[in-house]
């Protein structure tokens, strides 16, 4: 059996806005983790199961004009 988990969190600040238009600024992270199956090691009598996972941070930047 195996699963994924993600959680994210982020957030927009606007930076401008005037005569020229809008302008924002947003941040986002996420985590990413994904598990596979169930691994039993008879020798030990215990289970392993292999993980891995992935952190990122995402950046935009958007200008509305007028």
């Amino acid at each position: 059996m195996h699963s994924v988990t993600q959680e994210t969190l982020g957030f927009w600040w606007a930076a401008y806005k005037g005569y020229y238009g809008a302008a924002k600024v947003g941040v986002q992270y996420s985590h990413t983790g994904v598990s596979a199956f169930s691994v039993r090691a008879s020798q030990y009598g215990g289970s392993f199961t292999p993980y891995t996972f992935d952190n990122m941070i995402l950046t935009s930047i958007r200008f509305y004009p007028m």
